[in-house]
């Protein structure tokens, strides 16, 4: 076999130095990623990122002194938020039967004119809504529940568009926090 040396014109060159430059920039990032993934513990539910259980969630403003506080991260143009809605609304009821013991916390990247009327068409009431980067709560991808102890503490995440097994597990993990909420 004999192996020539600079054959094919210099655009030709070019082209085969720019390509491997580009397939090593890509395998870079992807390396990246992983590491960044590995040292910052970030969890990886079905491709979404989530915040980790035991990790502390800074939300302003929001007094965790309910047994549970679920929240809701959102978007005003996610399709999956929008099949969900009928299972939001039937979690809003239960925190109707809960009292003090359940507050819902949405979280939408939108402007808060937006995301209320959103939330308002939906008809899904909220104790406090957020306009902020969904980043700023370790969340990468709509839509996601995060469901929090009295002390403000992820307990579980549950992303994207959940099938029914995991509704129950959203709803059995919010009972045995909250004695008083009753699935509806």
């Amino acid at each position: 076999m004999t192996h020539q040396k600079n054959s094919g014109s210099p655009l030709t060159r070019f082209v085969e130095r720019l390509s491997t430059v580009l397939v090593m920039v890509v395998a870079l990032l992807l390396a990246w990623r992983l590491v960044e993934d590995r040292l910052t513990g970030a969890n990886n539910n079905h491709g979404m990122h989530t915040p980790n259980p035991g990790r502390g969630l800074n939300i302003p403003d929001v007094q965790y002194g309910a047994k549970a506080t679920l929240v809701l991260a959102l978007s005003t143009n996610c399709h999956f938020c929008q099949q969900s809605v009928p299972f939001y609304q039937r979690l809003v009821k239960m925190r109707s039967s809960a009292g003090d013991e359940l507050k819902i916390v949405a979280v939408l990247p939108q402007d808060e004119s937006s995301s209320s009327t959103y939330l308002k068409q939906q008809g899904i009431t909220v104790d406090r809504l957020f306009s902020k980067p969904l980043s700023t709560i370790s969340v990468r991808g709509t839509p996601t529940l995060i469901l929090l102890d009295a002390g403000g503490k992820v307990l579980k995440s549950w992303p994207g568009l959940l099938n029914a097994g995991r509704e129950k597990e959203v709803l059995s993990a919010i009972q045995s926090l909250c004695k008083t909420c009753t699935a509806i």
